[in-house]
């Protein structure tokens, strides 16, 4: 059944063939139309009263009252007379003085019938509700209301704490909590098993205190920050500081300091998200010792790798960025790939791979070349080759006006060259740790 909105003229329309029309139908229909963008701009079409709840799921009979609009059933072509009906409560219209007017208008060969409703007689349908909840239960710690009944946790009408919120959905078995403006989950909140959508990463703040659950959860278009305690997905956030991530992120700006969390033998991936820090700042990755492995896939940005003693793999392939590893690495092999470049290499015991990376290298220009005459054209291509990749790749410190680059062991001493104090500031402003 279509029904038309004339807004020039105020005429409903039910286009043929229908011949029927129940009141809740109308209502939907009305608060369908006037929700859209191009409505909004019109003053409401109808008020409506009734409904009220007597028990056992029985409720008043529902009257709606048209705001100088009028009913029409689509014109008929004759010669016969069709009998359209209007059924499941009362229909009344005023016009714009406020003045009590018919509320169907004209048509050709069509007769309408309106069966009214005084008494308890309507019956609440389930999907009806449902379907008014857009797929979600909306919680507005600040303008929300509490209690579990209808039409409390839909978007007009929001509950103002998680626990309604959870009993409501899952009675009517949502698993998606939309957050309006921002919210905190405190110590012994579950949230497992949830989305967690706010509105977007501007206005949806989402804090999550240790000793929460927050397992097999999704947080979406939010900004997140705290302690997270579970296998988590992450969809286009902003991810502030975060303890105890475990799981993948997707499609998020990142900030701060991120501490993963889990076994040796799992792995916590990053698909093309980027470091949202700006001129300076490194993002930093705590492996958490003999945590889990680390894939960031498609990044953008500069990274800082730290807290890395077990044998879990890290794997970075950049779209362009920098990434820096700091000297509490010890332990396991790292894959770089993509455009970019280690702008520090403190870590030792590694088993570092840059056949992937395309960059302009770590070593300033001018260290380059002093290295290449005074160094490397005394020795064979295989041998001026493994020594670049050594320097290229290896652990490296500027101390007392001298950049010492050290062997695949990290400790010994490979090269040391003595740069002047503006060197020093140059190679400092080109490589910021």
């Amino acid at each position: 059944m279509a029904i038309i909105f004339d807004p020039i003229n105020r005429l409903i329309t039910i286009e043929a063939p229908a011949t029927e029309v129940t009141i809740q139908e109308l209502i939907n229909a009305i608060r369908d139309w006037e929700d859209e963008q191009s409505s909004m701009s019109y003053p409401h079409v109808v008020e409506g009263s009734g409904k009220e709840d007597l028990g056992g799921g029985v409720k008043v009979g529902i009257t709606l009252k048209l705001l100088n609009w009028r009913l029409k059933f689509a014109d008929r072509t004759g010669p016969d007379w069709i009998v359209c009906n209007i059924r499941g409560g009362n229909l009344v219209a005023v016009d714009e003085n406020g003045d009590t007017m018919y509320a169907i208008a004209p048509a050709e060969f069509v007769t309408v019938s309106l069966t009214g409703s005084s008494s308890a007689t309507l019956q609440e349908l389930e999907d009806i509700q449902y379907s008014s909840f857009e797929g979600c239960v909306h919680i507005d710690i600040i303008d929300g209301v509490p209690g579990t009944a209808y039409p409390n946790g839909t978007h007009r009408q929001p509950v103002n704490n998680l626990s309604d919120a959870k009993i409501i959905a899952n009675y009517r078995g949502f698993n998606c909590l939309q957050i309006l403006g921002n919210i905190t989950f405190t110590s012994g909140q579950n949230i497992d098993g949830f989305e967690i959508e706010g509105e977007n990463t501007l206005f949806s703040t989402i804090t999550v205190n240790s000793g929460s659950s927050t397992n097999n959860t999704e947080f979406r278009d939010c900004s997140l920050l705290g302690t997270l305690n579970g296998t988590v997905s992450i969809y286009n956030c902003c991810v502030h500081d975060l303890i105890g991530l475990k799981g993948n992120v997707f499609n998020s700006a990142l900030l701060g300091n991120i501490t993963l969390s889990g076994n040796n033998t799992e792995i916590v991936h990053f698909y093309k998200c980027w470091s949202a820090l700006v001129v300076v700042g490194l993002v930093e990755f705590d492996m958490n010792g003999d945590g889990p492995a680390l894939g960031l896939r498609g990044h953008i940005g500069s990274v800082k790798i730290k807290n890395k003693t077990g044998s879990s793999k890290i794997v970075i392939d950049f779209i362009s960025g920098r990434v820096n590893l700091d000297s509490t690495i010890t332990s396991g092999n790292v894959l770089l790939r993509g455009v970019g470049f280690i702008g520090e290499n403190l870590a030792t015991g590694i088993t570092l791979d840059t056949t992937g990376l395309v960059s302009s290298g770590m070593v300033s220009d001018e260290v380059w070349n002093e290295l290449l005459s005074s160094h490397i054209t005394s020795g064979t291509a295989g041998e001026a080759l493994a020594l670049m990749k050594k320097i290229e790749t290896g652990r490296w410190k500027i101390l007392n006006n001298q950049l010492i680059i050290y062997d695949d062991d990290g400790i010994t001493p490979l090269k040391t060259f003595d740069l002047s104090g503006e060197q020093t500031k140059a190679y400092s402003e080109r490589n910021p740790t």
